[in-house]
């Protein structure tokens, strides 16, 4: 189903090829932006340049990452679309990665108790040395995501911006978006596994 992106609200779409896949890999965010001091396309390229540069912190040196690209909600049929940021290489300090099938979680959460009031965000390059048998993550790099949670949020409340929103489809019983309040990784990491079937 398609995201529903109001007026006064945008989506944020990340790209990174992770060093452990060598495939394009998207990674989406939702926020209001101010109305009445909206964002320039600069202030939409400081914002991207600023997010790049924290996402790399999570990506290895062999993958790169950017550019982003906002969807903005307009009065109109169309949305309004911008690409913009400045392409690096990963930052992390290992390529030795999980597979893609294990991955490090940021969860969002609203003030709401309901499924659709609450998010994630999946991270693709899981640094093998940082995982222990369990799943659980190292208290460095638990760290380190944690960081990257504090920037992006910092960024959602800067100039022109008014806060992470967790962005609803046409399916959803929210008929707005819904305010993310808390914004933090996980403990252990998630798995793509098969469901059991009874």
């Amino acid at each position: 189903m398609p995201i529903l992106i109001p007026e006064g609200y945008a989506q944020v779409i990340l790209r990174s090829i992770p060093a452990g896949n060598n495939n394009d890999c998207w990674t989406t965010w939702g926020l209001q932006v101010d109305l009445n001091d909206p964002p320039s396309s600069g202030d939409l390229t400081t914002f991207a340049d600023a997010l790049i540069e924290a996402w790399s912190y999570l990506i290895g040196p062999n993958g790169n990452v950017g550019p982003v690209k906002f969807i903005a909600g307009t009065p109109g049929p169309a949305n309004f679309e911008f690409t913009t940021g400045t392409i690096i290489s990963g930052n992390a300090s290992s390529n030795v990665v999980n597979p893609p099938q294990v991955q490090a979680i940021l969860a969002k959460r609203s003030g709401l108790a309901a499924r659709w009031a609450r998010g994630r965000t999946f991270v693709p390059d899981c640094p093998d040395a940082q995982i222990l048998d369990d799943g659980s993550i190292n208290s460095a790099y638990l760290a380190t995501l944690q960081d990257f949670c504090d920037t992006f949020t910092t960024l959602c409340d800067g100039t022109h911006f008014l806060g992470h929103y967790i962005l609803h489809d046409s399916t959803s019983p929210a008929t707005e978006p819904t305010t993310v309040v808390s914004y933090q990784p996980a403990a252990k990491v998630g798995t793509l596994r098969a469901r059991f079937h009874r």
